[in-house]
């Protein structure tokens, strides 16, 4: 399997490309487990149960109007959003597709710099994965 450049990566949410004010994102899938131990059993038993997933995104702010803070801000009491993720980018590799709620959006950091910004997203049911 190839390695590849993160460089390209895609990220929309809520029909808003953000991948121009973003440089980290970081999608992740728990798989929980039920443990079925009886007594009797000399060691833990464990059967797969449900996943979850959520995604991560940060970046530098621009507070213009329809740029990125304004986007996830507007999110706010929206409910589920559609989120792609494309780490390849849209023309190659794979994209995950669900829906998402926003969990937090936090804005702001040190005196020198840029002004950085960051989300979460909670994926609500099925996280999708298909070629581009």
């Amino acid at each position: 399997m190839a390695k590849f450049s993160h460089k390209n990566a895609n990220i929309d949410v809520g029909g808003e490309d953000i991948s121009g004010d973003t440089n980290t994102c970081e999608l992740t899938i728990d798989v929980g487990t039920g443990e079925i131990t009886c007594f009797g059993d000399a060691w833990d038993e464990f059967v797969e149960d449900i996943a979850s997933w959520s995604v991560r995104v940060a970046g530098f702010t621009n507070q213009d109007a329809s740029e990125v803070e304004a986007v996830l801000f507007a999110f706010i009491g929206a409910g589920a959003q559609a989120l792609v993720y494309c780490p390849q980018g849209t023309a190659t590799g794979y994209k995950f597709t669900g829906d998402a709620i926003m969990t937090s959006h936090a804005v702001g950091g040190a005196v020198k710099g840029g002004c950085p910004y960051a989300a979460s997203f909670q994926g609500t049911g099925e996280l999708s994965r298909t070629a581009c």
